[in-house]
């Protein structure tokens, strides 16, 4: 049209408008792309002319005047609103992680919208953590209100969070968000009508991550030291944990022992475990991040070697998960075989495990200094006690110990450290208490006349000092150690003079002998022989003895046991002879008879008169005149002994002289006779004629 365009909303006709003419110009107006009404009136007026019109008044908004009309149309709108959810979180999701969602609520009509309420719905398991970001209230009870007016067109994003629960059990997770309040009617959708295919509900599903995973281990219980020793108790703590997320079920456990552990009892008190017996167990349930412990006692078989490695082994040979399924464990499989690496994987498996003890023991070393003695010899004693075949670990102790020493003759001692018989430099420190390295000695010294068997029965106390637990422990240790000193006999022996009549020839000489023989004892002996000078000397038979002196003999046997003996020999008596003396009975005869008598020596014997008697042999030399004689004596064993005689004489012949006395008197009896003898041998005798033995004759009659 023919206007101008004033800019101001007015327009001005560029030309007189002639009477009865008409002008017309086009405008367009556009809608406001936020307008929220339903419809939209145009009034356009005549504000300015050059007249004074008959029925308007220009510019005075009267609509019913002509010169004034306005033109009403109506405006289509829509309300519509839409939400979309979306994850924000990266996952992978498992238990305990946080989930973010941002939630859009957008208004795709042509109304603004005021008073929207949004709630979101999460899946059991799935609880709120909070909101994020956004321009809602949160309620607290799952709905956010949007605190502005959602102009049309507009979005609205708030962002809230939630943590997936600890225990969820499940593989995915679901969260739904919806309108469920606003001031308008959707065009598309109900609000909280949950229909999950309308535009104002939205969902998110997440995957969650599941592991099952069970893992044992297996540990010396507390107090329980690292060693053991035959006999004693070994206790070993069992855990089953539930590593994975997923719960357990019907867990079997098999304990292994090796050869020298004896499976004796099991301690479940205040668990859910099942004791099978003989190393079995059950665990009906265990939870995710769940734990389970109970002990096991085995004892020490009796013949387990000292130093001996006992590893026993533990295995989970059976589990199902939480609803009794089967189900794989993501490290291992459980099987009844050990072999640390079920899927091959070179990672070693966590199902399994394995406890190693030491098997130790004390030893006591009996010593006798002598293994064979002859009676009375005196046997020292020594006895070491150790760790046996010096097998000790840093920590291990030897406390109370004693040793009970029986003898076979019934004697009994008990020996103790610092006791008079121990040997103090054997414990430097003088605690009383054997550590590694150390070897506690005891030592005495006994005689005996027999054969002697001594037992040590040695007793301590094991302990092991844990750097963390203490003292702790171990057991009662024995040991027994037996010596036996062999007591040989002493030797018997006979001795005797070599000749059973004498050895030794004649009364002081020195050739004497004398033998001894052993009559018991091992042979060979040998011999050693004093006694007066005699040489020592190492044979059975010595000779060059003397009599009379106490010859000895210490004969010594193979085991070198020795038995003395002791001889005197007996010699001859001294050989002597004597011979009578004889005497002529008158001067110059030759009726001489001289005997010689031995006396002595060994007889028989022989004789030999010297030559002025004839060089006789017999024992009596006979006819021999007034002179001295010598014989030599000759005994059996060629002793001599030389005697001499004597044959003697009256120093003249028998000479009488008389002195007679006549009788006085005729018939008398007075004469006499005295007569004086010489010569001869006195003592004389006398014979008279009338029978008288007297020298002299008195009181005689003439005759």
């Amino acid at each position: 049209g023919d206007v101008t365009d004033n800019g101001d909303g007015t327009f001005t006709l560029n030309s007189v408008l002639a009477q009865g003419a008409s002008l017309t110009f086009n405008v367009s107006y556009t809608i406001d792309a936020t307008f929220q009404g339903t419809s939209l009136t145009n009034v356009a007026e005549i504000t300015e002319d050059d007249g004074d019109d008959e029925d308007s008044t220009p510019d005075n908004d009267v609509p019913t005047e002509d010169d004034q009309d306005d033109e009403t149309i109506t405006v289509d709108q829509t309300y519509d609103l839409a939400l979309t959810k979306d994850l924000t979180s990266a996952g992978p999701y498992t238990q305990g992680s946080t989930v973010s969602y941002n939630i859009t609520v957008t208004n795709q009509g042509s109304l603004d919208a005021a008073t929207v309420v949004v709630e979101d719905r999460p899946q059991a398991g799935l609880t709120y953590a909070g909101l994020n970001s956004g321009d809602v209230t949160d309620n607290g009870d799952g709905t956010f209100t949007l605190n502005s007016v959602l102009a049309q067109g507009a979005s609205l994003t708030f962002n809230v969070s939630y943590t997936i629960d600890a225990t969820f059990q499940g593989t995915s997770l679901t969260n739904v968000a919806e309108i469920t309040e606003d001031d308008g009617d959707d065009e598309d959708s109900t609000p909280d009508n949950d229909v999950p295919t309308e535009d104002d509900q939205d969902d998110e599903t997440i995957t969650v991550n599941q592991t099952f995973d069970l893992a044992i281990a297996k540990s010396l219980a507390p107090l329980q030291a690292p060693f053991t020793l035959s006999g004693a108790n070994v206790n070993y703590r069992i855990t089953v944990t539930n590593q994975g997320s997923i719960n357990a079920t019907n867990v079997e456990v098999m304990d292994d022992s090796p050869i020298g552990l004896n499976y004796l009892s099991a301690n479940v008190t205040g668990t859910n475990v099942i004791a099978n017996g003989g190393g079995s167990f059950t665990i009906p349930s265990l939870a995710q991040n769940e734990s389970v412990s109970f002990t096991i006692t085995y004892m020490t078989d009796a013949n387990v070697g000292i130093g001996v490695v006992l590893t026993n082994q533990i295995e989970i040979t059976d589990d199902a998960d939480g609803t009794g399924n089967d189900v794989t464990d993501i490290d291992s499989s459980p099987e009844s075989s050990y072999d640390n690496d079920d899927l091959g994987d070179n990672v070693a498996d966590d199902d399994e495990d394995s406890v190693s003890i030491t098997n130790i023991g004390i030893n006591v070393e009996k010593v006798a200094s002598e293994s064979e003695i002859c009676p009375g010899e005196p046997v020292t004693y020594t006895l070491t006690v150790r760790f046996r075949d010096n097998i000790c670990a840093p920590g291990l102790e030897l406390r109370e110990i004693s040793i009970e020493d029986m003898g076979s003759d019934g004697s009994m001692r008990m020996l103790m450290p610092n006791d008079a018989n121990f040997i103090a430099s054997s414990d430097p420190n003088g605690d009383g208490v054997l550590q590694c390295g150390e070897e506690f000695m005891w030592s005495y010294t006994l005689t005996h006349t027999e054969t002697y068997t001594n037992t040590a029965v040695d007793m301590a106390e094991v302990w092991f000092i844990d750097p963390v637990q203490g003292d702790l422990f171990v057991g009662d240790a024995m040991f027994m150690d037996e010596v036996t000193v062999t007591v040989n006999p002493t030797p018997t022996t006979t001795i005797a003079d070599t000749d059973p009549n004498g050895s030794i020839s004649c009364n002081g000489f020195s050739d004497g002998s004398a033998t001894v023989t052993p009559t018991s004892g091992s042979a060979p002996f040998t011999y050693a022989w004093s006694g007066g000078d005699l040489a020592t000397r190492d044979e059975a038979t010595v000779t060059g003895l003397s009599a009379g002196i106490k010859y000895y003999v210490t004969v010594t046997d193979n085991n070198g046991c020795a038995a003395l003996d002791s001889i005197i020999l007996v010699e001859p008596t001294p050989l002597m002879a004597s011979v009578n003396n004889d005497v002529l009975l008158c001067f110059g005869d030759e009726t001489g008879s001289l005997t010689v008598t031995p006396e002595g020596g060994t007889a028989p014997y022989t004789y030999l008169w010297g030559a002025n008697a004839g060089a006789v042999t017999s024992q009596t030399a006979m006819n021999l005149p007034a002179g001295t004689y010598s014989v030599t004596v000759t005994d059996a064993r060629g002793c001599t002994a030389v005697a001499t005689g004597t044959v003697t004489q009256p120093e003249a012949g028998l000479m009488i002289t008389e002195v007679i006395t006549d009788v006085e008197c005729n018939g008398d009896a007075t004469g006499a006779i005295n007569i004086t003898v010489g010569g001869g041998t006195p003592d004389y005798t006398y014979l008279w004629s009338n029978g008288a033995t007297t020298e002299d004759l008195t009181g005689l009659t003439a005759g």
